[in-house]
């Protein structure tokens, strides 16, 4: 995918299927220990300083990080569509 593409695809990108760190389409997305979505690269910069949820600032129970492979699936099934 090139980026005008990419930009694209945004426009009609369910909410759900975005980080809300970076605002892209989720591409490795990873739940947090309180349940969050995120980009893993993302969100794993955002931890080495911060131990609080990003767009909450609620405390993190703490910094473990689950592949949402269910998700990830779902993402790439809507952009082959």
């Amino acid at each position: 995918e090139d980026d005008s593409e990419l930009d694209e695809m945004e426009k009609s990108c369910p909410q759900s299927f975005m980080c809300s760190i970076t605002g892209r389409i989720l591409r490795f997305p990873v739940i947090t220990s309180n349940g969050s979505t995120y980009e893993r690269k993302a969100i794993k910069q955002w931890l080495k300083k911060n131990s609080t949820d990003p767009p909450t600032n609620e405390t993190m129970k703490n910094k473990d990080l689950t592949e949402n492979r269910v998700l990830r699936q779902l993402i790439e099934e809507w952009k082959e569509d």
